[in-house]
């Protein structure tokens, strides 16, 4: 009987051989049973005709104690072998969900800190280089692996479950060696790799001990290595991509940390026994690997023994190896081989870093951004090891696809630069279908992750199994082999996250630093085909030729002039005529300052840091108002309540650098500040006229760390402590109770801490449990919210004596010259704004939140349910309507030594009478209802006719109704009532730009050139930095036949950054001043 060789399968003991010089064999053997002492193979040439040239019988060594397999032994063996691939999937969700667990609680110890995460990456990683190493090299001496496999998987469940104590010790650890060491960054960043790799050192070793171990037991056959080591790895990371789901979106939010490290290690050990139930069958796995064996004996035996004279095919050159043969490589090549799984481990990491700090520029930055990237990343790795690895066993050419492989990598990774410009388009149209709630946000991370990762990613898993399968020479060294491709991989993808992350990032910067990696996949698939003995010089030149020019043709469609993270929704301003100012892609993260198109009611161009595309701080107005009450009231109301400037102070971020100088106003010896990116702090001068050059005071301390891990190793007792903006959506390790306590034990007996609260993005069930968190901690808490402005920031404040205000005490710190004339900036130097900003304490706060959960480290519900409940909805309008339910403030209880002059204790009554509709004029008005925050604010009016603020509030809100009303008649070309609004809104703010722009395009629309011509130059002058004055001049002079004025707005428009339509327009009107003109109206109106 002769089989087809790609139909060869176990039925007894009947065998096929392909030769790769086209020769075929087939070998047939009588029937075998269990005391057949010899068997005979038949061996038959046959040659490309068919023609049998010659019969040889061959006597093949004696096989004893071999027993033929039945076909239900086989189907049992089939269904063990699944089993265990399933357990070795679900290990591999463990063992994700282990590594996101633990970095989540290691930053806790560590910080969040660039350093810290990738020293706690490295750790863990080496951990895994170790562990496949060293168990790669023992298994080969040890018959039975499914024990060693048992014994890895309870080893790594029992040390699961002790890591939380071990945890909490190292955090008390640490803390000791930094407070009496005194060590500097680098000696810090070396005794936590120290301490993080010794914690991790165990299961880490035992976790990467698996894969080479698993694989001695399933390979038995070098010709299905490939799939084999596929299939083993693709399940293990196919098990990966569930686990880093599962922790990212459900189990840590449903259990907290703790306990999902429970549920988990009881799944290892469960894991562990389970295979040892299995291993009751190893009397059958015995057998099959006996078979194996002889089967591959016998084969080389009769291919060796078989005496063939030279014919015309052994003339023709030498062939890659035959799928059954034992691979026979130069030595060179095996160790170009073994670099090459290095280099592709470094390569992947090195991309992912990439990918993922651009790709945290486009998608809501939360703590399910990066499992959603990291989730589609191990997705595309699994399948390419599962579904493509099962082609590559019945190939000649494995080294020239390994090479192939790498080139295309590279050149995909090169498209994915001119992906980014473009996906900004498929997030929009998701979230103008879908809306912006968190399913399509998730869903949007999702799509696009893909866009960029996935195909990468499947070429990344098949290159692990096909580097295994070429460097293994046998399988008696199996375990080595695969133990140390495995652990070279790990080795290479640490090395490869720290070359992106700390080296080519900061150098080069993201684009280039993609273009590096690239370059350096195609030149090493270069190098394999190369030194390729088994590939003609032909192909060779083919395919490298084919691969360098589709690099050449991608560098020339790459941006090279934007940053990449510059496409994204984050700095749609700055395509609609905003610019950027700075833009630094540092380690610790991607800073830039914007300056924003002219604001829509005071006309100013404002500027704004981003931080990974999320705003913390600038010098709009509101932002100010919020930096400035930051800065000073919590050291006024110190001063209030002990008599005393505070000494020492501290603060969380650094920001424009104007609440840090706010509290150098005052008498404080000195300020220690807390900034995790340095590259925010370098845009200090950009902000100079706010924060008055403050890096020059010698007050001030600047430390470069995450602000929890300088209070945790800090000795410095504060008298006031400050959080800075940034939402506890992204801030998730400084709104939780075990922070505030932190805090609380770095504060003086009478200290104060304030943190900022967004009362957008935060529904009130998620306000309740932020405040009963912090008076978990601190008995007596308090909520302030400023009223003079279109405000949507409040400030918490929390203490261990209760704040009583001495009103005539802090009239008196309020009037120092330096202090009231910061406030004055922001509309703050009255008494009576400072006290009615008060809005609750304790007395009527905690009532309404004793029922709510508390936010803690292991936890943490809020940064879990805020993108899930408030993220694309508004919620200032009820979280205003949350603050009105509170009450006013009884006067006896919060409020004592009011001065007699002046009307004060009168003027505090009314300014909180009226306040109550302040809240409901401003939910209208952030509902985008100004007829209805109109009504409201006049009401506050009555109650507090004195009040300035509230007439400024009617007027922003009148303005915006006209407005809206002003563009629905100018797109009715109803230009006579759209004149009539246009007056209306001079009368409010005769100095706006937008109002003399419209009024100008108007009157240009109705043949009054010279008249348009008047309100467009006063537009020009409201605002020279904006492309829109220019650009409508520049249409109005060439309409009123003055072409060199014309040229000049053309170019000084062309010069101010406008968007593509209105650039496309100037450049045809600079072409031809003289042809007619259509005048596009919509062009930057709106």
């Amino acid at each position: 009987m002769i089989l087809i060789w790609n139909q060869t399968e176990w039925k007894g003991l009947l065998f096929f051989l392909k030769r790769e010089s086209h020769e075929s064999f087939a070998l047939q053997s009588k029937k075998v049973t269990m005391h057949t002492e010899y068997f005979c193979l038949w061996i038959k040439k046959w040659n490309r005709t068919g023609i049998r040239i010659k019969d040889k019988i061959m006597k093949i060594q004696p096989v004893t104690h071999t027993q033929s397999l039945s076909k239900m032994a086989l189907r049992k063996y089939k269904r063990v072998a699944d089993a265990l691939i399933l357990l070795f999937f679900l290990s591999g969700m463990c063992g994700l969900i282990y590594e996101v667990v633990w970095q989540k609680m290691l930053v806790l110890v560590f910080g969040i800190s660039t350093y810290s995460t990738t020293i706690i990456l490295a750790s863990f990683m080496g951990g895994l280089v170790l562990g496949s190493y060293l168990f790669g090299k023992f298994i080969d001496r040890f018959k039975q692996p499914l024990k060693i496999y048992v014994y890895l998987e309870i080893g790594i469940g029992l040390f699961a479950l002790a890591t939380p104590w071990l945890f909490t010790g190292l955090t008390d650890l640490f803390a000791w060696i930094h407070r009496h060491l005194h060590t500097d960054l680098v000696t810090t960043n070396i005794i936590k790799f120290i301490l993080s790799f010794i914690v991790l050192l165990i299961p880490t070793s035992l976790m990467g001990g698996t894969m080479p171990v698993i694989s001695k037991f399933f390979v038995h056959r070098l010709d299905k290595m490939g799939s084999r080591v596929g299939l083993i790895y693709g399940s293990n990371v196919l098990g990966a991509v569930l686990g880093c789901f599962l922790a990212g979106f459900i189990l840590i939010s449903a259990f907290g940390k703790q306990q999902t490290i429970y549920y988990v290690a009881l799944m290892n050990i469960s894991i562990g026994l389970a295979t040892l139930y299995l291993n009751k069958f190893g009397k059958i796995f015995q057998n099959v690997e006996q078979l194996y064996q002889v089967t591959q004996q016998s084969v080389s035996g009769a291919v060796h023994a078989l005496s063939i004279k030279k014919t015309k095919f052994s003339k023709r050159k030498q062939q890659s190896p035959g799928p059954l043969e034992t691979l026979s490589f130069p030595p060179y090549l095996s160790q170009l081989i073994l670099v090459t799984a290095g280099i592709s481990g470094f390569c992947a990491l090195a991309y992912e870093v990439l990918w993922t700090r651009t790709l945290i520029m486009f998608l809501r930055t939360s703590i399910y951004a990066f499992p959603t990237m990291l989730t589609t990343f191990l997705c595309g790795m699994a399948i390419g090891s599962l579904v493509l690895s099962r082609f590559i066993d019945n190939t000649k050419r494995a080294l020239v696809i390994l090479a192939i492989i790498q080139g295309l990598i590279g050149i995909i990774s090169l498209y994915t630069i001119y992906e980014f410009s473009t996906i900004n388009k498929i997030i929009i149209s998701i979230w103008e279908k879908y809306g912006q709630g968190w399913s399509a946000s998730i869903g949007a991370g999702f799509v696009v992750s893909g866009l960029i990762m996935f195909i990468p990613a499947l070429f990344f898993g098949l290159s692990f199994p096909l580097v295994s399968k070429l460097y293994t020479k046998g399988l008696n060294k199996l375990g080595t082999s695969v133990g140390s491709c495995y652990s070279i991989n790990s080795m290479g993808s640490v090395l490869g996250s720290i070359a992106a992350g700390f080296i080519l990032i900061p150098l080069i910067g993201i684009t280039k630093g993609f273009v590096v990696i690239a370059l350096l996949n195609i030149i090493l698939g270069s190098i394999l085909l190369i030194f390729n003995p088994f590939t003609n010089r032909k192909t060779k030149i083919g395919i490298n030729t084919t691969v360098f020019g589709g690099m050449v043709f991608l560098l020339f469609i790459i941006p090279w002039k934007q940053p990449l993270g510059s496409y994204s929704y984050n700095f749609s301003h700055t395509r609609a005529g905003g610019k950027i100012l700075f833009y630094k892609e540092g380690v610790g993260g991607t800073v830039s300052v914007t300056q924003e198109i002219p604001h829509l009611y005071t006309s100013d161009m404002n500027k704004r840091i981003e931080v990974n595309g999320v705003s913390v701080a600038g010098n709009e107005h509101m932002l100010r108002t919020t930096q400035k009450f930051q800065g000073h009231v919590p050291l006024l109301l110190y001063k209030t309540l002990t008599g005393n400037d505070p000494e020492y102070a501290f603060i969380l971020g650094f920001g424009t650098g104007e609440s840090s100088n706010c509290i150098l106003k005052h008498d404080v010896k000195c300020l220690d500040c807390a900034e995790l990116v340095k590259a925010e702090v370098e845009t200090a001068n950009i902000f100079s006229k706010i924060n008055d050059t403050i890096l020059k005071n010698q007050r001030f301390n600047l430390i470069i760390n995450d602000a929890r891990n300088v209070l945790l190793t800090s000795t410095t007792v504060y008298d006031v402590i400050e959080s800075d903006a940034v939402h506890p959506n992204i801030a998730f390790n400084t709104y939780t109770k075990e922070y505030y306590q932190l805090c609380k034990d770095r504060l003086s007996e009478n200290g104060i801490i304030s943190t900022w609260i967004p009362l957008f993005h935060l529904n009130p069930d998620n306000l309740k449990i932020l405040l009963h968190t912090i008076n978990s901690v601190f008995p007596h808490i308090s909520i302030w919210f400023t009223t003079n402005f279109n405000n949507k920031h409040a400030i918490l404040m929390g203490s261990q004596q209760k704040i009583s205000i001495d009103v005539r005490e802090l009239l008196e710190a309020m009037n120092k010259p330096i202090i009231k004339l910061s406030l004055a900036e922001v509309d703050l130097d009255d008494i009576e704004s400072i006290i009615t900003s008060f809005v609750a304490d304790e007395t009527t706060i905690a009532p309404k939140v004793r029922d709510v959960p508390i936010n803690t480290d292991d936890n943490l519900i809020l940064s879990n349910s805020i993108p899930k409940t408030s993220i694309g909805e508004e919620t200032v309008s009820a979280n205003l309507q949350f603050f009105n339910s509170l009450g006013t403030p009884e006067f006896t209880s919060h409020f004592k030594n009011i001065p007699d002059t002046g009307n004060i204790k009168q003027n505090i009554k009314d300014y909180f009478a009226a306040r109550k509709y302040i809240y409901d004029g401003l939910g209208h008005y952030f509902d985008r209802d100004p007829d209805a925050a109109v009504n409201s604010y006049k009401t506050a009016l009555q109650k507090n006719p004195q009040n300035n603020d509230i007439q400024y509030l009617i007027n922003t809100a009148q303005f915006y109704q006209y407005y809206d009303h002003l563009n629905i008649l100018y797109n009715r070309k109803d230009f006579s009532l759209a004149l009539q609004v246009l007056n209306k809104l001079m009368l409010l703010k005769p100095d706006n730009m937008w109002v003399h722009n419209y009024l100008g395009v108007i009157h240009l629309e109705i043949g009054e050139i010279p008249r348009g011509l008047m309100y467009l130059e006063k537009a020009r002058e409201i605002a020279p930095d904006y492309y829109l004055p220019h650009y409508h001049l520049a249409i109005g002079y060439a309409r009123n036949k003055e072409p060199q004025k014309a040229k000049q707005e053309i170019k000084k428009a062309i010069d101010l950054n406008p968007p593509e339509e209105p650039k496309k327009m100037l450049e045809r009107l600079q072409k031809s001043f003289f042809r007619p003109l259509l005048f596009n109206t919509e062009d930057g109106l709106n």
